[in-house]
């Protein structure tokens, strides 16, 4: 089943999922958004540039989480505005394999900016770069069951999880 499935039947009791989640039983809290960067191999000419004009993905396959998943509809969307060709040979299952099959030179990839900081500016594996022009982005939020017992607690959490983002997460943008 699915996480909002599980969620729902309380299996689960609180969500970190991208935005939006819809549902009449359904609390959400908006944390931040969150900037897609372009990751390129690191021997890759967009690799050596600062910004990566949205024209020079033109022509450029671009990896993807499998379809389902919110980021994957992103990327298909950026790719169908800048000319990309999304590929539907490799639908990944997580941003590890994302940025592996990058590093090997299978494409380019559209990560979110934490798991960058996180994952490829320590291993050095692949280069990430910021898009010209408006950034894309995603809004990453909290989601829970209005009926749940810990509705108030969860609200609290979402105000604490801010001010933290606010002090160490520069990449980000919180919301209110």
């Amino acid at each position: 089943t699915d996480l909002m499935t599980r969620l729902d039947e309380g299996g689960l009791d609180l969500l970190f999922i991208p935005m939006p989640a819809r549902g009449t039983e359904l609390e959400t809290a908006r944390l931040f958004r969150e900037p897609l960067l372009a990751v390129a191999a690191n021997d890759h000419p967009l690799a050596q540039l600062t910004t990566v004009p949205r024209d020079r993905l033109r022509g450029e396959t671009i990896l993807s989480l499998e379809p389902g998943h919110k980021l994957h509809e992103q990327v298909a969307q950026i790719c169908a505005d800048t000319g990309a060709e999304i590929s539907l040979d490799y639908g990944a299952t997580s941003l590890d394999t994302i940025r592996q099959m990058v590093g090997m030179g299978l494409g380019l990839s559209l990560l979110p900016a934490l798991y960058v900081r996180s994952e490829v500016q320590p291993n050095r594996l692949v280069t990430a770069r910021p898009l010209a022009g408006p950034q894309p982005f995603r809004t990453v939020g909290m989601v829970w069951r209005k009926r749940a017992a810990r509705a108030p607690e969860h609200a609290e959490l979402a105000q604490i999880l801010r001010r933290i983002l606010r002090q160490t997460a520069p990449e980000v943008t919180v919301i209110d």
